[in-house]
């Protein structure tokens, strides 16, 4: 079976930051134009960056600065 193309992956704006689960999933939807796979696909992808975008932090913030926020390394 052949999956749709993602209709549109737009860049997350700063009116999504206040949104609740329910209402993000709505506007996904919404964007994927009803298209519920091409939804959870950009919403997946959207997951991956913020997981990046994470771990970038963590390795380049301090254990002291975070004040304990992400566990220490080990090794």
């Amino acid at each position: 079976m052949t999956r749709p193309a993602l209709h549109s992956h737009r860049a997350p704006s700063a009116a999504d930051d206040n949104l609740l689960p329910e209402e993000r999933l709505d506007a996904a939807i919404a964007a994927a134009r009803g298209d519920l796979w091409a939804a959870a696909m950009a919403l997946a992808m959207e997951l991956g960056e913020t997981k990046t975008e994470l771990l970038l932090t963590r390795a380049a913030v301090s254990h002291g600065f975070s004040r304990g926020w992400h566990h220490r390394r080990r090794g």
